[in-house]
C-alpha cells in the first residue's frame, strides 16, 4: 500500500498511523486483489477531499495544489469529490 511506503520509506513524509489503519480497514475480508485495490483508491480519493475540506475552512486559504504520486489520473476525481469543480465565489484580497 502506497501510504505505508511513503510512512515508512520516504524521508520529510508523515502518514499518520490512523490513516494507514483507516485504509486497511477498508478492505477487511475482501480477498480479491483487484477489489482490494478498488476499495482503497475510492477510500484514498475520500481521505483526500476530506483533506481539501479542511484546509480549504482555514482562514486566508483560498486554494490547494493536488499532487497524485505516479497517480495522475486520479486527480480529476479528487477535485471533484471535493467539490473544487463547482463555481465559488471570487477571491477578493
Amino acid at each position: 500500500m502506497m501510504a505505508k511506503y511513503m510512512r515508512d520509506k520516504v524521508p520529510g513524509i508523515t502518514v499518520p498511523n490512523e490513516l494507514v489503519t483507516r485504509l486497511e480497514k477498508c478492505v477487511e475480508g475482501i480477498e480479491d486483489k483487484k477489489e482490494r485495490s478498488k476499495r482503497i483508491q475510492q477510500e484514498g480519493v475520500k481521505i483526500a477531499a476530506e483533506e481539501i475540506h479542511q484546509v480549504m475552512e482555514i482562514p486566508g486559504v483560498h486554494g490547494v495544489h493536488i499532487m497524485a504520486v505516479a497517480w495522475e489520473e486520479i486527480v480529476p476525481e479528487v477535485v471533484k469529490a471535493a467539490g473544487l469543480d463547482k463555481e465559488r465565489p471570487k477571491y477578493k484580497p
